[in-house]
Order: C-alpha cells, then structure tokens, then sequence
C-alpha cells in the first residue's frame, strides 16, 4: 500500500491521505491497479484485496497515531463488488476496533458509478458505514461530469 497526499489547491493544507493498492511482482514490475483489480474481481479475490486494505489503513492510521503524527483522515478505495459483500460492515468495524481507529479518522471512497446502481443493499452498507462515523466520498466525480466546469 502506498499514501497520496490530500491537500487544499488554495491553501496546500493536508486535509487526508489516499491508501493506495499497488502490486510489484518481482517478474512483471508495478502492475497497475487498472490491471489487477479487474482480475481480482474476476477470480474472487477482491474482497480479501479490500478487507487487507481497510486492516492496513487502519495500521498505519495507529503507527502515525503512536508518532505524534495527525492524520485528520485516511481514505480508502474499495471495489464496488466488495460493497456487495454483507461482511463489509463488519470487516471495517473489526479493522477499526482491532487498531483503535475512530470512524472519523477513516473514509471510504465510491465510485459514481457505484452510486448510480440504486442497489438498496450498497446503500444499506454505505448508512451502516456512516452511522459508525466512516466518511465516505465520491470518487471519479469529475469524469462523471466531463463537461462541467471545474
């Protein structure tokens, strides 16, 4: 997992940090996510993917926590086939626990696609996330909305 940093254009202040997936494969290089995670997806691994990537978060979110350092919130991007999966809920909450991690020290990144679905289960998983203090965003809003001027 590597981090991006999330700062404000106007005034460069750090309002997150991004958890990124990436993969090195000792034969092939950097994979990009745009290649293993359609796989993952296809061979049933996603969701061990995204439940790694929450534990993770959550990991570092105590290593910073332990350093003095302030991370006001750390996002995550989940696959939306892992916001399919009921354990989602529960594999955030245990993360969370496990690390003693606040849910507002977390956020989980959609993808508008995701939200254009209305599939009432996701939606159960996503107010299920908020009411235990996740912040959720949505991601991809601008190619959503190509023309719109930013």
């Amino acid at each position: 997992m590597f981090t991006s940093r999330k700062s404000s254009q106007k005034r460069g202040e750090l309002y997150g940090i991004e958890a990124l997936a990436r993969w090195h494969d000792p034969q092939h290089g950097h994979v990009p996510p745009s290649r293993f995670i359609p796989l993952a997806e296809e061979i049933g691994e996603i969701e061990n993917i995204g439940r790694w990537v929450i534990a993770e978060a959550c990991r570092q979110l105590a290593e910073w926590r332990s350093q003095n350092i302030h991370i006001p919130a750390l996002s995550v991007n989940l696959s939306a086939l892992h916001f399919r999966s009921n354990q989602l809920p529960n594999q955030v909450s245990d993360a969370m626990h496990a690390w003693g991690i606040d849910g507002h020290q977390l956020t989980v990144e959609i993808t508008e696609s995701m939200m254009m679905e209305h599939d009432t289960e996701i939606f159960k998983r996503i107010q299920i996330l908020r009411d235990m203090g996740v912040g959720l965003s949505v991601d991809d809003l601008v190619r959503a909305f190509p023309d719109y001027p930013a």
